[in-house]
């Protein structure tokens, strides 16, 4: 675990909802406990209804995004499906995905025919990794809200 890389994204948060006064108005806990948890100098960590509770007001997830990457993951928005969404045809979505899938290909094609990946490539690579991850995250919220929809009602 990386203490220093916590402390900085709740010094991140902190920050977002206004500092320790923003943050104390936002929480539980007091100006001078939040000091503490934020101090890379305190061995006091944040309990996690706090940080729950100041993402909330941030409106960012940014020690939870934290906490994903030190465990290897990714943090993904799941967004509930639109009232208003097309409806659900499976068929559809493996068209798209494939489509994102295509585009991934090319894209990995170009950027290694030299033999090499440089930073602008591999930032490429990620874009297209990014869009097949997300259209696929998308179709599995849709399945996962148990949408009529999905279930065979239109």
């Amino acid at each position: 675990m990386s203490d220093v890389s916590l402390k900085a994204a709740f010094r991140q948060l902190v920050a977002a909802v206004g500092g320790v006064d923003g943050a104390a108005a936002a929480c539980r806990v007091r100006r001078s406990q939040l000091a503490d948890c934020a101090s890379a100098n305190s061995a006091q960590f944040a309990a996690i209804d706090v940080v729950a509770d100041l993402e909330a007001a941030a409106g960012a997830p940014t020690v939870t995004r934290e906490l994903a990457r030190l465990s290897g993951h990714d943090l993904v928005p799941a967004a509930p499906p639109a009232a208003d969404a097309p409806p659900a045809d499976p068929a559809r979505w493996v068209v798209r995905l494939s489509a994102h899938l295509g585009e991934l290909a090319t894209e990995v094609e170009s950027v290694t025919a030299d033999g090499r990946i440089d930073a602008g490539e591999r930032a490429r690579l990620i874009e297209c990794l990014q869009k097949v991850r997300d259209a696929a995250v998308r179709k599995i919220e849709l399945l996962r809200a148990k949408n009529p929809r999905v279930e065979g009602g239109r």
